[in-house]
């Protein structure tokens, strides 16, 4: 429905309204509730900052500091960021994990490089790939029942190390996604470790004093932890305290001069990459990077410059602070969320109908909720959002994904459990022949064939041309297909279109996910990818 838009200014009849601010104005008065990110979920956190933005909006200036060259506050926050996580160096970051994964990537490698790669990584992972001109070998991992992937198997990555070394190919970095989009945990530690052992492995099979005899390969493990900024708190707090006899000056104490903030061995990655915004109190776009190798440091500070906005707001780095101070002095409200997350999850097993991902293997972050329907996702989004005013962060074919945080109360919980126990109700329940096995291996996610590297591929994009999806097998792709969110591609541009990807879009399309890298066309429309022969 229109609205009246405020008049800004007004200059020899040129007017501009405030359309961005009233939209969000009337969005936020409608009582719609945020199961997605960003982790503030517009609430505050008891801080004049919140209310002061327009005078905390710095930038570099003469006796403030510059957050790519800080010699003054900033580089005493990034000494504290560094102590607490354990870490050889923490940045703050501004554009998001995007600009972390470019930054750690390019710091890794030169173009050219060969580079191991988990399939579902982000697409940002995949930009990079593109234009540094990398060479992609994929790590596959399970798939459930309902297209969720599984851990990345520490196995799986010792052999495609060992197979690239035996082929006179040193993989210049390994990047994996841990947590990923559904809460699914890699062992970090069990990863580096097996990325160690392939090396080790390697240089022994090579004769003394041969002409290949050198140092063993130093392979960097980068892992997009975008989605586990949470997670150090959320477990360091839930898991080790007892607030009966322990208080909070006592745990935040403890926690700096303890193990420090370190959750499935994130910091036996070289560098790991996390958003504040996801899953913590902070603005949108804006995240931490850790390093924990020193021989990346320098190159990362060179990247991250060119990666991220050369005037950072003031308002981004001081979310950051101020999220990580919250998160780190209120114990209490960690030990809160998680009997929050507890309760929820205990009443959603009663329920018939829509049941909640709960993993047969591995480590899960049990703050993500998964919640699988027959109806269809988009069906259930939907349902949430019109009927309700829930919003979810996104639906799949078979389930919608929410995003929890420390901000969401007991009564955010029970308002989302009472629409999901009605909906329930409703549900008519899928015969048995339509019902997917639930948590069961289906597959692994299949990689088609490569022909040219995404970069190459891209020297051919003007070649390109619509083809229908039913007449694409054989030909070669020219732009990487996904849904997104999360952005994990079907195909990747230079890889030989299959019948197993024509079916997966044609899944996903009928499923109703936003879908990039899809053409329509013609008065039926008909699906169309680009392609060159």
């Amino acid at each position: 429905m229109p609205h009246e838009n405020r008049l800004l200014f007004s200059c020899e009849g040129i007017v501009m309204k405030e359309y961005i601010n009233e939209a969000l104005k009337q969005y936020t008065e409608n009582g719609k509730y945020p199961w997605h990110m960003p982790g503030h979920k517009r609430k505050s956190i008891g801080d004049d900052f919140f209310d002061n933005m327009m005078r905390r909006d710095f930038t570099e200036a003469r006796g403030l500091d510059d957050m790519h060259d800080p010699e003054l506050f900033m580089k005493e926050t990034l000494r504290e960021l560094t102590e607490l996580y354990g870490t050889k160096a923490t940045y703050m970051m501004v554009n998001g994990s995007t600009g972390g994964v470019l930054a750690a990537i390019y710091a890794c490698t030169n173009y050219g490089d060969h580079i191991i790669v988990a399939r579902n990584c982000h697409k940002s992972v995949y930009n990079a790939i593109t234009i540094n001109g990398l060479i992609p070998h994929y790590i596959v991992s399970d798939v459930e029942s309902h297209g969720i992937c599984m851990a990345v198997d520490p196995e799986a990555v010792k052999a495609e190390v060992s197979g690239l070394l035996k082929a006179g190919i040193v993989p210049k970095a390994v990047v994996i996604t841990s947590p990923t989009y559904e809460g699914i945990i890699s062992d970090i530690s069990a990863i580096k470790a097996a990325i160690k052992s392939a090396c080790g492995l390697m240089m022994k099979t090579i004769p003394p004093n041969s002409e290949n005899d050198s140092e063993v390969p130093d392979i960097p493990l980068i892992v997009d932890g975008a989605h586990g900024a949470h997670l150090p708190f959320y477990n360091r707090f839930c898991n080790r305290i007892d607030e009966s006899d322990r208080d909070k000056e006592d745990v935040c104490t403890d926690v700096v001069s303890g193990d420090k903030l370190d959750v499935a061995g994130r910091n036996q990655a070289d560098i790991y990459i996390e958003s504040t915004h996801k899953t913590l109190p902070a603005l949108t776009q804006t995240g931490l990077i850790h390093v924990n190798n020193e021989k990346y440091v320098d190159r990362l500070e060179k990247y991250l410059k060119i990666f991220q906005s050369s005037s950072p707001s003031y308002l981004f780095v001081q979310s950051i602070e101020k999220a990580v101070g919250y998160a780190l002095c209120n114990p209490q409200i960690w030990v809160q969320y998680r009997e929050n997350i507890k309760g929820f999850r205990n009443k959603m097993s009663g329920l018939k109908n829509l049941k909640l991902f709960e993993p047969f293997e591995g480590i899960y972050d049990d703050t993500r909720l998964v919640i699988f329907t027959d109806m269809g996702g988009r069906k259930l989004e939907q349902i949430l959002d019109d009927r309700y005013g829930l919003v979810v962060e996104m639906a799949a074919g078979s389930y919608v994904i929410l995003i929890t945080s420390v901000m969401d109360e007991e009564k955010d919980f029970d308002r989302l459990f009472a629409a999901l126990k009605e909906i329930d109700h409703e549900e008519k329940p899928a015969g048995e022949e339509e019902k997917p096995e639930r948590n069961k291996v289906r597959d692994k996610l299949s990689v088609p064939d490569m022909k040219w590297s995404p970069s190459e591929a891209e020297k051919s994009a003007d070649n390109a041309e619509l083809v229908r999806l039913s007449e694409a097998a054989g030909m070669i792709a020219m732009e990487y297909v996904f849904s997104y969110p999360p952005g994990i591609p079907v195909v990747v541009p230079g890889e030989v279109i299959c019948e197993d990807v024509i079916s997966r879009i044609q899944e996903m399309v009928d499923a109703g996910l936003n879908m990039t890298g899809v053409h329509f066309a013609g008065k039926e429309p008909e699906i169309y990818l680009k392609c060159v022969k």
